[in-house]
């Protein structure tokens, strides 16, 4: 089990790097997105469901979840089914730390794989970004773009496109769809990525263009939102839907002395 915590590490990483966007230098744009985002963003923290797949190689994991998240974070409990086994809880806490975006991953069924006393996994977003593309994340967005809050920030930023798909139901709800394409090379690079960087972003998501459906209902709120991406060899496809803004939201790091740094872990193994 504990290479399956390695791997939502691993994961966890990518996601946050590829979810980057947005960040200082952003000019007032007139696009509807771009729009709902900066609208969605201003409303303040909002409970959160997900629902998602990867799939590669012949195996597949699906995600299903929820809780609550804000700009500066979430708390969020994911159930899934890695490679067809049995079902395994994923809880996920995203904060800032010394200016650092931070997630803390915890598996409860595979606590006894960790070392004594050790129920959590730290990973730091921004210095593995600055180890794997050699870019400075807080050029791409000011809180790393970790969750869908977080998400919302790509949406406003450099190398992104739109178009209108046409009106759809969602949840309920009347809303507007759109198909927006984030150049993640452009973003990077405007970031500064080093040139082995941008290999490595070029290896990892192929082209570098990620695909983002997005929902924007009647009150100019993002609803939903849905990324795509290829990864290595496998696809992922995550959907997020926002609901109840303005939540009072508490989000803290668990206790230091229950986490261990994912590098420290991964020399140990």
């Amino acid at each position: 089990m504990r290479q399956a915590l390695l791997i939502l590490a691993a994961t966890a990483v990518a996601l946050g790097v590829t979810a980057c966007g947005g960040g200082a230098g952003d000019a007032f744009s007139f696009d509807p997105v771009a729009k709902a985002a900066t609208k969605t963003l201003h409303a303040g923290p909002s409970k959160v469901r997900l629902v998602g797949d990867v799939t590669g190689r012949g195996r597949s994991i699906h995600l299903v979840g929820g809780g609550v998240e804000a700009d500066e974070g979430g708390d969020v409990a994911i159930f899934a089914n890695p490679f067809g086994s049995r079902r395994v809880t994923i809880h996920e806490i995203a904060v800032t730390e010394a200016g650092h975006s931070v997630i803390y991953l915890s598996v409860p069924e595979a606590t006894d794989q960790l070392p004594s006393g050790k129920k959590w996994v730290r990973v730091d977003l921004d210095k593995e970004a600055k180890k794997r593309y050699g870019v400075d994340t807080s050029q791409l967005s000011p809180t790393g773009g970790q969750n869908a809050h977080q998400s919302l920030e790509l949406l406003k930023g450099r190398g992104v496109t739109s178009r209108k798909v046409g009106t759809e139901t969602v949840d309920g709800n009347a809303t507007m769809h759109y198909r927006v394409v984030v150049d993640v090379p452009k973003a990077m690079k405007a970031a500064g990525a080093s040139a082995a960087g941008m290999r490595a972003i070029h290896r990892e998501l192929g082209d570098g263009t990620v695909p983002i459906d997005v929902w924007v209902d009647k009150s100019g709120y993002v609803h939903q939102l849905r990324m795509s991406y290829h990864l290595g060899g496998a696809t992922a496809t995550v959907t997020e839907t926002m609901s109840d803004f303005g939540l009072p939201v508490s989000i803290k790091a668990p206790p230091p002395n229950e986490a261990i740094d994912a590098e420290k872990l991964l020399s140990s193994s």
